[in-house]
């Protein structure tokens, strides 16, 4: 899904791990306003009313990501969330294998 903030529209994935993540591929997470980005997305309409935990995550070497977490409730970045990584390593792991749907799928025809 695409949402616009900050003037830029960003690609985010929405999953539900008992709580709501957003989660965005970026590249310089370091330099990433985690709190005033996170903060916007968090309070965005398409999340309302509960609204969501925002996640940004980078690619890293061998296979590996990093992540910067902007937690609803906290309402700021935080530096422990257990649910942001089953979330992040799974959209992380289909982003990274797009076709495993469709082999899922067809190994399931008989």
């Amino acid at each position: 899904m695409n949402i616009t903030v900050a003037i830029k529209s960003w690609k985010w994935h929405y999953i539900d791990t008992g709580v709501p993540h957003t989660i965005v591929f970026v590249e310089g997470l370091q330099e990433v306003n985690v709190n005033s980005l996170g903060a916007l997305v968090r309070h965005h309409p398409r999340f309302a009313p509960q609204g969501t935990n925002v996640d940004f995550i980078e690619r890293a070497r061998c296979g590996m990501v990093a992540l910067r977490t902007y937690e609803r409730g906290v309402e700021a970045e935080t530096l422990a969330c257990g649910t942001v990584l089953w979330a992040s390593a799974l959209i992380a792991y289909l982003h990274a294998n797009p076709n495993v749907k469709k082999q899922k799928d067809a190994s399931m025809k008989v």
